[in-house]
């Protein structure tokens, strides 16, 4: 099997691209355009490469953009031991749609809003193909997921549910725990309703002051990569 991902992976492994790429996460998009420009090593990088050709005008500042987000999701890839980044690559290597795996996360990863979705993608990347905590088909599914978040207010409220079903599930007295569970009345489900994280109240006119929940596959997303992802 043809392996898609070694290229990507091992060029933004290199030490001095390394370094550069992890400058360009935290940079302003004018440093991020110069950068393009004047950095020979980073052209060679699958898909990188493809932005660097165009570098002028509204194109400069929609690629630098893709760029930084592109640099702060392999910047999260890029924290694994040499032994963890050759499991990583061996498991992919096994994966049967692997090109259509990393064709799907580099267009979604195009799509995302921000920088926080690219950490969020790169923590992703490495629960599904390291240490397997998703199934490939989960992965696509979050993918989606991922995109549907909003991009400011959406992660503290995902907090807000995970806190609320935390408790939930530490109380063991009935009348309590119901009493706990009234409370996500309060909680706007907005920032998160097509996400697929959460169990949504049942439609009709009073659909939207309904009780959302966090269901088991929000559970398991924001314990897996929420919470071991640097939000900052």
């Amino acid at each position: 099997m043809v392996d898609h991902t070694k290229g990507l992976i091992a060029a933004s492994r290199e030490s001095s691209v390394k370094s550069a790429l992890g400058s360009i996460a935290e940079a302003s998009l004018d440093t991020v355009i110069s950068t393009m420009n004047d950095n020979e090593l980073l052209k060679d990088i699958p898909i990188i490469g493809s932005l660097i050709a165009v570098v002028k005008g509204v194109s400069a500042i929609n690629n630098a953009h893709t760029l930084r987000k592109f640099a702060n999701f392999i910047g999260v890839i890029n924290e694994l031991s040499e032994t963890e980044a050759e499991q990583l690559q061996s498991h992919l290597s096994n994966e049967k749609n692997q090109k259509k795996i990393i064709e799907e996360t580099i267009l979604y990863l195009d799509r995302y809003h921000n920088e926080l979705k690219a950490k969020l993608l790169g923590q992703l990347f490495k629960a599904t193909f390291l240490t397997k905590s998703f199934t490939s088909d989960e992965y696509n599914t979050l993918l989606f997921s991922i995109e549907q978040i909003h991009p400011y207010i959406g992660i503290p409220t995902l907090k807000d549910y995970y806190n609320l079903l935390k408790r939930v599930n530490a109380e063991s007295d009935p009348s309590q725990k119901t009493k706990i569970k009234e409370e996500s009345a309060k909680i706007n489900f907005q920032p998160l309703m097509s996400t697929g994280l959460l169990d949504l109240p049942i439609g009709g006119n009073n659909f939207y002051k309904g009780s959302a929940t966090m269901n088991e596959f929000g559970q398991r997303f924001y314990e897996n990569v929420v919470q071991k992802t640097n939000l900052t």
